[in-house]
Parts: C-alpha cells; sequence; structure tokens
C-alpha cells in the first residue's frame, strides 16, 4: 500500500525516474554479487538433486512409486527447505536476470523537459531520428548542470546499466540522453517534466 501512495503521490516523471531507479539498484547489486548468488544456487541445485535421487531410489527399490505425493510424504523437514532453497535460488536468479537484461520502453509522444542535476548525465544531438548503438551514447559528453534540454519523447527505457536513457525529437534534431540516474544507487541525476496528456 506504501508503494502505491508512493507513486500516486509523484508526477508522471518522478515515477519513471523511480522506476529506472529500482532497476538500476537492482542490476548494481545483483552485478556485485552475481558469481556468489550463482554458485549458492548450483550448490543447492546439487543437493536437491542428491535429494531427489535418494527419495526415488528408496521408492523404487520397495517396489514402486505410486504418486508425487507419496515421495514429497518420504521427505524431512530438512530436505523439504533445502528442496524449497533450490526452487527458489533458481526462481530468482531467473527473473532478476530477465528483468534486468529486458530493457522496458515506458513512454513516447509526450513533451518532456530534462533539466540536469547532477554530473554523469551524458548527451550527444543526432540529426537521424533512430537509437543510436549503445556505444555511441557511453561516449557521448557530459551535459552541463542545470542544462534543460526539452522536446517530444521518442524513446525513454529503463536501461538499468547505463541509469535510464531518454530521447527528445526536437525540431531538426534528436537528443539522447543516458544517466538519468545513478546506475549503482538510482538516485536521480535529473528533474523529468513530462505533460499528462
Amino acid at each position: 500500500m506504501e508503494h502505491l501512495e508512493l507513486e500516486n503521490s509523484l508526477t508522471i516523471g518522478e515515477n519513471y525516474l523511480h522506476r529506472i531507479g529500482q532497476e538500476a539498484k537492482l542490476w548494481s547489486f545483483f552485478n556485485r554479487n552475481s558469481q556468489y548468488l550463482i554458485s549458492q544456487a548450483e550448490l543447492l541445485n546439487e543437493r536437491a538433486t542428491e535429494i531427489g535421487q535418494h527419495v526415488l531410489e528408496s521408492t523404487l527399490s520397495d517396489g514402486g512409486l505410486l504418486d508425487f505425493e507419496s515421495l514429497a510424504k518420504m521427505l524431512s523437514d530438512q530436505d523439504e527447505n533445502e528442496l524449497v532453497l533450490s526452487f527458489l535460488a533458481n526462481l530468482v536468479i531467473k527473473n532478476v536476470n530477465d528483468r534486468i537484461n529486458t530493457e522496458k520502453n515506458l513512454d513516447y509522444g509526450r513533451k518532456a523537459k530534462v533539466t540536469i542535476l547532477k554530473s554523469g548525465v551524458r548527451g550527444r544531438k543526432f540529426f537521424v531520428r533512430q537509437e543510436p548503438a549503445q556505444e555511441v551514447l557511453s561516449g557521448a559528453p557530459q551535459l552541463d548542470v542545470y542544462e534543460v534540454i526539452e522536446g517530444t519523447i521518442c524513446d525513454l527505457k529503463t536501461r538499468p546499466k547505463v541509469g535510464g536513457v531518454i530521447g527528445l525529437n526536437r525540431k531538426f534534431s534528436t537528443v539522447y540522453i543516458n544517466g538519468l540516474v545513478n546506475a549503482t544507487t538510482g538516485e536521480a541525476r535529473v528533474r523529468l517534466d513530462i505533460t499528462s496528456d
């Protein structure tokens, strides 16, 4: 309920920055801890396989397999706990990987104004209206604090590894800006004002 109240009290732009910040923090945490988390999941998987093999062998040596529920009843509380942990570990790693490696398109077509509040925001003007390669954007020059850029959103993506990206169409050019939030902390580096229509 608190999360819903937070979202309702924010402007459209603040909501997007909040969402991009959450994705960036998740990516940063997982990036720092992925080796440990994956190795723990692998250990849990090995143990779960051992438990499953033991239960299966016990059942088959007794003369048959009745049903899956009877297999589950053969497990000790500790075995059940380890199987659940293995399942949850795999589920978490899969879902986090899917989430941080899938860019979410958040908006387009509305008027927006980006005001740079902190250093670390990069941007570049293009005269072709298509998204540039990520390498081009990461090499873009830093924008000045308090610089204001306005246009119509042609692209607004979570892209957590770089703290979000926005493309703004202007009369004769398109400006792409990345680093809307700090990719480690999720803290906003810009103010994003978006029209509500």
